[in-house]
This record gives C-alpha cells, structure tokens and sequence, in this order.
C-alpha cells in the first residue's frame, strides 16, 4: 500500500513542488522540521516502537499528530522521498556530543538518510529526526566544508572510524 503523500503534505502544510530536486528537498526538511515535533515519550513509557512500515508511520505521525524519534521521523521522511522520486539509504549512525577527538565512538542508536536524485552530483545527509539539533537543511556527504543550514552550520569530518557530523553551536 503506498503512502497517502496528500496527508502528509497537509499535516507539514506543504504546496509546493513535488519533483524530485534539491530545492524540494530543502523545503520539505524545513518544513518537516517545523511542523511535526520531536517526540520520544514512547520509548520512555516502555510503549514499543516496533512497527516502522510506511503504514504505522503515518497513523502516529500524521494522523494522529503526534511526534516521534528519530527512527519514526526519518523513517516517515525516507518513504515520502522515495515516493516522489528520489533514491534514498537509510544510515545506521551514534550521537556523540562533547566528545574529545581521541575517543572511541558510541554504539550506533540513531539513524538518518543519505538521498540522492538526478542530477544531484552526489548524496545528502537528510536528519528530520533528531531534536532540537536537527539539520534544517540537507547536507551534502562531502567532509571538510562548513555547510550552512537555516539554523547553524554543521561540517562533516572523516575519522579512521567513520564519519562524524559537527554542528557549529556558539558558546553562550
């Protein structure tokens, strides 16, 4: 069964393009963002997550309006994009925050996209489902270059052990 994207572009309030480009990407990421909460009061509640199909997704997210986590939102995320056209993966990947540069990573409990589409020269990072540090934009999988979303810039650097996404936070 495939997905009702009409409901989920009226729960994101979303009417725009639906061709499979980057500047449709951009605006469904930002609008993702803003739109469906960040939410993880099941996992909490001991309620389990255990039915990621396209189908669950959408009750919970869409017609119910409730948020979720990062499994459910780039999950969401993932089958609308491949809906409309695009390649999408799906990356096993771990939250490191403040860690020193020389320290092991973390177990892998997150989980994003890498999207890719004609004419695109590459693949980008797409993250609806991390919190208040999500990526408002797409990024592309090139390390080294400081990106810049609609909130603050992140940089991808390549480790012996794997690649590490950097938001740029300011101190205050």
């Amino acid at each position: 069964m495939a997905l009702d994207l009409t409901a989920y572009f009226d729960r994101i309030n979303y009417r725009g393009a639906t061709d499979p480009t980057l500047d449709v990407l951009q605006d469904l990421v930002t609008v993702h963002s803003r739109t469906i909460p960040f939410e993880n009061l099941d996992p909490l509640l001991g309620v389990p997550v255990d039915d990621l199909s396209p189908q669950a997704l959408a009750d919970k997210l869409v017609l119910r309006r409730r948020g979720g986590y990062c499994f459910e939102h780039n999950g969401l995320m993932g089958y609308v994009l491949a809906e409309l056209g695009y390649r999408v993966r799906r990356f096993a990947a771990r939250v490191v925050w403040k860690l020193a540069p020389d320290a092991p990573l973390p177990p892998q409990t997150h989980t994003l996209l890498g999207v890719t589409f004609p004419g695109s020269g590459g693949c980008y990072l797409v993250d609806v489902g991390f919190g208040g540090q999500t990526p408002t934009s797409p990024l592309r999988l090139e390390t080294g270059a400081v990106q810049p979303t609609t909130h603050e810039p992140y940089r991808l650097e390549d480790r012996v052990d794997g690649f590490v996404l950097q938001a740029m936070v300011r101190d205050t």
